[in-house]
């Protein structure tokens, strides 16, 4: 299927990367990437490392250290753990509340593009888990399903 839009933002990327003096400097390279695709899935950190010459897996680390975006992601991409302490204390409770009241499901973009809901492995503050991060910035301890309202008005 033809992208227009796409073709724009890979013959963007090209020009950018024509005029970089320090083609080592492989992360402000994602980050511009970044900037210009919005994420940055498999196919075009694959497209980055052919450009670069640089391996794969090299790209995908740095991507994945640096918590660069892999996917589509609202204005507020919230984060839901799923590690072993808040499994024990009932993260699934407050998935469903975020689901509930955004009307999307976990890996989705609500229509607006304001939020968006994905779990995640551990993010931290297992003593005081279930843990619920927004933006990777703002992290909230012992969440209960009836925080999940509040959470999401601090947003709106």
């Amino acid at each position: 299927m033809y992208n227009e839009s796409l073709e724009k933002k890979y013959k963007e990327f090209d020009e950018y990367i024509e005029n970089v003096k320090n083609k080592e400097d492989h992360l402000s390279i994602l980050l511009k990437a970044q900037d210009i695709f919005g994420h940055l899935s498999k196919e075009v950190q694959n497209y980055i490392s052919q450009k670069l010459g640089a391996s794969e897996v090299e790209i995908q680390r740095l991507v994945k250290n640096n918590r660069l975006k892999e996917r589509p992601i609202g204005e507020y991409d919230i984060r839901i753990c799923t590690g072993f302490h808040c499994t024990r204390k009932g993260y699934a409770e407050n998935l469903e509340e975020f689901e509930r009241l955004l009307n999307i499901k976990s890996g989705e973009i609500t229509k607006d593009g304001k939020f968006s809901i994905y779990t995640s492995g551990c993010i931290g503050g297992c003593r005081k888990a279930p843990v619920v991060s927004v933006n990777m910035e703002n992290r909230y301890t012992d969440v209960t399903k009836e925080d999940v309202k509040d959470i999401l008005n601090r947003y709106k």
